[in-house]
């Protein structure tokens, strides 16, 4: 594979540099002359902005969801803002998020321009990125066809598999956040291309993981998010713009990272999506770049929000001790401890429901929200929201909302039992809502579940002394997950232990075999 060259030393380098004092010539020059952004009547309140960059001064690069929240207690559940050149929507209320986005047919369904992310690093591939019309609706086809209900209950003896394997390779070790990662890997990985990662040293999982790594560090860097915030300085010579170069890095690294895997599942010798995908009739009209990217954004997405959800959970366990003891005692009552929490356990298991749904919740994954973009001018309680305007649904305020939400800090799986028709913001909103929804909330379940049956989750303990964790240190990228952070998993008991040895070493581990069963219960 081709390797990327850090960017530590591109945050300020000669090219970033000039390019943005040209920015500012261009616009003092537009000032001087009287030519300024146009007013917007009637927009959402917000923060007095500035003139040429708007707000972006006001919004720090760390955790700049939490500004944006307050922000929301100052002018309430729908406020606007700019970023340059670009004017933002915030929406932090799950009903102004639902209204707006969920019930006004197609009209927020798009997708703003990203130049870095969109343009430079995938070069519009991205089936995450496009923009709505036909293109999206045809990639949107497919990738239903993949994750239709019926296929998905057939995938339950993957899960089940991977978890099993995630359960007996924890007996060993404490490094859970490895584990994790190769349980969502290995599960996305042989839907896609029809070859298990069953060890935490193979390179599918570490190139994967590092593309996704770097993109997130590139789209963060400060350059690359001026060029966002003023398009304008895409058009600048290629010399001027180094988030090209960089991007050029990144699409090549990343569509051959794509185009690898796809070639090695074609000539996988069962059933997969890869297979499945090119011998559809909606992929006729697609070429070999797109169907690469649709699959690989599949792994990519499948694999890191679900590795992410998991060691928020981990977190809550450490930091809420009994809320596992709770859940245990339910376990404990429902499934005992001879056998394994199953599927057919979910509907007498509540609390372990309701502390999958408070993960979830509690820390999320995509803090500031999805951003979607209007294709059409929109009147919208008063409020004037142009077309192309950068629409956030704030996960963050809407899941801290203190008035749907009490005590909205505290994680307490509870509140979704007292009130089980509490919203969640997770999957998103209207026709880009994610469609690996039901895929991602099984896995949680089976992991979650048997992860609480099998052991008991605690702080870490050195020189006799529990290791301190913070609550609130997030890694910032494209997924929000915790920093780094040790946890102790300790074997219920010696019956448990057994079990979970059982379990994993009776297991059918050969891939091709599984992919086999699954394609045989699709065709039933």
């Amino acid at each position: 594979m081709s390797q990327i060259k850090p960017l530590e030393g591109e945050l300020f380098s000669p090219g970033y540099g000039l390019a943005i004092c040209l920015l500012l010539i261009l616009l003092y020059t537009r000032r001087l002359y009287g030519v300024t952004s146009p007013h917007i009547p009637k927009l959402p309140p917000g923060p007095r902005s500035l003139p040429l960059i708007g707000n972006l001064h006001q919004i720090p690069r760390q955790n700049h969801w939490k500004t944006v929240q307050q922000w929301h207690e100052i002018y309430g559940p729908i406020i606007s803002f700019r970023l340059g050149q670009r004017v933002a929507v915030s929406l932090g209320s799950h009903w102004a998020a639902r209204q707006l986005l969920s019930r006004r047919g197609n009209a927020c369904d798009s997708r703003p321009r990203l130049v870095v992310a969109g343009d430079c690093i995938n070069k519009g591939l991205h089936p995450f990125l496009l923009p709505y019309g036909s293109r999206w609706r045809l990639h949107h086809r497919i990738q239903l066809e993949l994750l239709a209900p019926h296929r998905i209950r057939s995938y339950r003896s993957l899960q089940d598999i991977e978890s099993r394997q995630l359960l007996y390779d924890m007996l060993s070790s404490n490094d859970f956040s490895s584990h994790l990662r190769r349980y969502t890997a290995s599960l996305v990985f042989t839907l896609a291309y029809g070859k298990r990662i069953d060890t935490l040293d193979r390179e599918e999982i570490n190139e994967a993981h590092q593309i996704t790594e770097k993109v997130a560090q590139a789209a963060n860097q400060m350059g690359n998010l001026v060029v966002e915030a003023f398009p304008v300085l895409d058009y600048l010579p290629g010399f001027l713009a180094p988030w090209r170069r960089i991007g050029n890095q990144f699409y090549e690294r990343t569509l051959s990272f794509f185009t690898h895997q796809m070639l090695q599942g074609q000539r996988s010798p069962t059933w997969n999506w890869t297979k499945h995908v090119i011998e559809m009739k909606e992929s006729e009209t697609l070429d070999t770049k797109e169907i690469a990217y649709l699959l690989g954004a599949l792994y990519e997405g499948g694999s890191e929000t679900t590795a992410a959800a998991i060691e928020i959970f981990v977190l809550a366990c450490v930091l809420h001790p009994e809320c596992v003891k709770h859940a245990q005692i339910e376990l404990d009552q429902v499934v005992g401890s001879n056998r394994l929490p199953c599927f057919s356990d979910k509907a007498h298991l509540s609390y372990i429901c309701a502390f999958t749904k408070e993960v979830l919740r509690w820390r999320p994954l995509t803090p500031l929200g999805v951003p979607h973009a209007p294709t059409q001018d929109i009147d919208f309680l008063g409020y004037h929201i142009p077309a192309g305007t950068t629409i956030f649904p704030n996960n963050w305020t809407i899941d801290q909302d203190n008035e749907v939400f009490e005590d909205s800090c505290a994680f307490r799986p509870s509140r979704w039992l007292e009130e089980p028709s509490l919203p969640l913001s997770t999957f998103g909103f209207g026709r880009r809502a994610c469609v690996g929804k039901v895929l991602a909330e099984n896995s949680l379940y089976l992991v979650i579940s048997r992860l609480l049956w099998g052991y008991n989750i605690s702080r870490a303990v050195e020189n006799g002394l529990k290791v301190h964790v913070d609550p609130w240190n997030m890694k910032q990228g494209i997924i929000s997950a915790p920093a780094p952070f040790r946890a102790d998993f300790q074997v219920r008991s010696e019956d448990h232990g057994a079990v979970i040895k059982f379990e994993w070493e009776s297991a059918e581990k050969d891939g091709d075999l599984i992919m086999s069963k699954i394609n045989s219960a699709v065709e039933k």
